[in-house]
């Protein structure tokens, strides 16, 4: 039975761990929203059940549905507003944010992964080339004469080759890892910062404008 080797060491562990609670941190921002969108879609359909439905007929023609207008209590008021305000806040580019540097650590793991299994392969064919390697010394140093000398050192030539491109191959990977880390913060994590800061200002600016009582107007 052939037994599979984990790719993942402790650097891509903890990696994907922190890139299943961005998954979380994006989802529950995500059901916040949307709870709160239903709540007071639902509550705001339930008070207007209590009110005349009859348009206004004015000389511009029928005036939009206004609980003001109709002398509504202040809950009427307030309801009918936040419930504008609420679809009014686009949350987009929060969660744009979001999945853009959630896919950014995901790319980091898989390159963790990726060098973890090229290290793994490189040590491997370093050990069976060392190994040949001494044993070819070893029987020139005792003055034996290998018949198939010429093959041998053709293989360990070709092996040489083979270990230095995965050496090249990983030095590479680091390098990819090593760009990606640092610039994880500035184009990860601010981006997701400017937004929500941006789409608190926007939520301040709309829920401010909620009336919390009937003081005229639309």
């Amino acid at each position: 039975m052939k037994t599979t080797i984990s790719t993942e060491g402790p650097a891509a562990k903890a990696t994907k761990k922190l890139e299943l609670e961005l998954l979380n941190w994006c989802n529950c921002f995500q059901d916040w929203i949307r709870i709160q969108r239903a709540y007071v879609e639902v509550l705001n359909r339930w008070l207007m059940k209590w009110l005349p439905q009859e348009q206004e007929q004015t000389p511009d023609g029928l005036a939009p549905f206004s609980p003001t207008r109709l002398g509504a209590p202040s809950a009427f008021i307030i309801s009918n507003d936040w419930q504008h305000a609420s679809k009014s806040i686009s949350e987009d580019m929060v969660i744009e944010r979001m999945h853009a540097f959630t896919e950014i650590v995901h790319s980091i793991r898989k390159s963790q992964e990726e060098e973890r299994r090229q290290r793994r392969e490189e040590e491997r064919l370093s050990q069976v080339y060392d190994k040949r390697l001494k044993s070819r010394q070893a029987i020139q140093t005792n003055g034996q004469k290998h018949r198939d000398e010429d093959d041998s050192s053709m293989a360990l030539y070709t092996m040489r080759q083979r270990l230095d491109e995965k050496r090249s191959s990983r030095r590479e990977t680091l390098k990819r890892l090593q760009v990606a880390a640092s610039s994880i913060l500035p184009s990860g994590l601010l981006p997701i910062v400017q937004e929500l800061e941006t789409f608190t200002v926007e939520a301040l600016h709309v829920y401010g404008e909620v009336r919390t009582s009937n003081s005229g107007g639309a």
